[in-house]
């Protein structure tokens, strides 16, 4: 994305960023705190702003780079997709040509910063946006098989905006699992943790830990019968970290803590996250509102199935199979 200008004063009712009335509130207060998601903790404050190449020396930042009236000239917003109290997601298109995207906003003071190389320059950069990039779905590339690409992204005086590609039939997988009276066939889970299982894979071979991997933070691409899944990729790296890439060794017995940035504690808690979206897949089925329950027992689901589940969930770290040890189990291959 091209650098713009830095144009100060400029507040978010004045812009040129135009919306449909009546389709949302906009909550858009630069002071106003989180109202459906816990604040970050110190120490995930500092492990986010842990960088991407080390240096003592002061950066520059992408903060105030770019202006509020260019950008909203591209793009209209529409419906409101979702968020919380401090960042907020919409439906959108590109106005020229009325491509779909997705537009999501992060209150300034909600933004931590890596430094990294940007167009020849070390720079500060948002922690979302530098990750993206280190996975290979920056405005640079054209496709990833772990995230939706990031097309554009614009750093202003008040937030950060991100500008995300959206395929016709993209949903989230919370949400398509609540539009189903049924359990999920085990070909079917076994199809969406197998992609799963390799976007994160490729994602900890770039180094990037996502730390927040649940169905509300995983997308997946249905064909119009939702048969089958194109894609299934992880979106939100807005709580993510890096880690150096190596080798991940047999765990200890030792407590693990999330805001770890190293390869076995990514491995492991990686790993964790995905049984835990495993577990969902299998069991969860909307309530019987005739009765007001509904079974969660299952007796169709292989051994194979059930040893990838309990190898995942596993309490005893030393125990919990690793994303590899997934990859190569029979059960999705």
């Amino acid at each position: 994305m091209e650098m713009l200008q830095t144009s100060r004063g400029i507040s978010w009712q004045n812009t040129a960023f135009t919306k449909k009335s009546g389709k949302h509130k906009s909550s858009h207060n630069e002071t106003e705190e989180p109202l459906n998601e816990k604040s970050k903790t110190s120490s995930s404050r500092e492990e986010s702003s842990r960088s991407i190449y080390k240096t003592d020396v002061p950066l520059p930042s992408t903060y105030n780079s770019h202006r509020l009236e260019d950008f909203g000239s591209k793009y209209e917003e529409l419906d409101l997709l979702g968020g919380g109290g401090y960042r907020t997601v919409y439906f959108g298109k590109h106005k020229e040509d009325n491509i779909r995207v997705v537009i999501k906003h992060v209150f300034q003071n909600r933004v931590d910063r890596l430094p990294m190389l940007l167009n020849g320059k070390m720079t500060k950069v948002p922690v979302e946006v530098a990750l993206l990039m280190k996975v290979g779905a920056g405005p640079q590339n054209t496709s990833s098989n772990v995230t939706p690409v990031l097309l554009e992204w614009l750093d202003s005086v008040n937030e950060l905006i991100m500008v995300f590609e959206r395929q016709k039939k993209n949903i989230k997988l919370d949400v398509y699992l609540q539009c189903r009276n049924r359990f999920l066939h085990e070909s079917e889970v076994k199809n969406i943790m197998r992609k799963l299982v390799d976007a994160a894979i490729e994602m900890h071979s770039r180094g990037v830990f996502h730390r927040d991997i649940k169905a509300n933070n995983i997308v997946i691409e249905v064909s119009a019968d939702l048969s089958t899944y194109r894609q299934v990729k992880y979106i939100d790296f807005g709580c993510g970290a890096t880690f150096t890439p190596e080798a991940v060794t047999r765990r200890s017995e030792i407590t693990l803590d999330l805001y770890e940035s190293n390869a076995n504690t990514a491995d492991c808690i990686t790993v964790l996250q995905l049984g835990t979206v495993m577990d969902k897949l299998l069991h969860y089925i909307l309530p019987d509102t005739s009765t007001k329950s509904k079974s969660r027992t299952r007796s169709d689901i292989s051994d194979d199935c059930k040893d990838f589940l309990s190898g995942s969930l596993n309490q005893i770290h030393k125990d919990r199979l690793t994303l590899e040890e997934l990859k190569n189990h029979p059960w999705p291959n």
